[in-house]
């Protein structure tokens, strides 16, 4: 049977956020309690997660329910985003104002 497209879309972005966090499939099922075998089965999209265990491994991957569906992250990830860039634009701008002064 083939994959949904919902299915393959959850696969490659359950995929790729595990791999941005450097976290193995075991260290994701440590953290998340669910099982090896069946993030493997996500990830080649053989079989779907249901809500509770997408809820599971959304919070253990620090993202949105909806980012892992293909969606927008929420609004609260990208103000931390922003305000990470405007610390160091900040940064950037001190030592810039040291080194005009020195």
């Amino acid at each position: 049977m083939k994959p949904e497209t919902t299915d393959i879309i959850l696969a490659q972005n359950l995929k790729r956020i595990r791999k941005e966090r450097c976290y193995k499939i075991e260290t994701l099922a440590e953290i998340s309690g669910v099982s090896a075998s069946s993030i493997r089965n996500y990830e080649k999209a053989r079989t779907s997660p249901n809500t509770m265990q997408l809820r599971l491994l959304a919070k253990a991957l620090k993202v949105d329910f909806n980012e892992l569906l293909g969606g927008y992250p929420n609004n609260r990830e990208i103000h931390n985003t922003i305000m990470e860039i405007v610390f160091e634009l900040r940064n950037v701008l001190k030592e810039w104002e040291k080194d005009d002064k020195g």
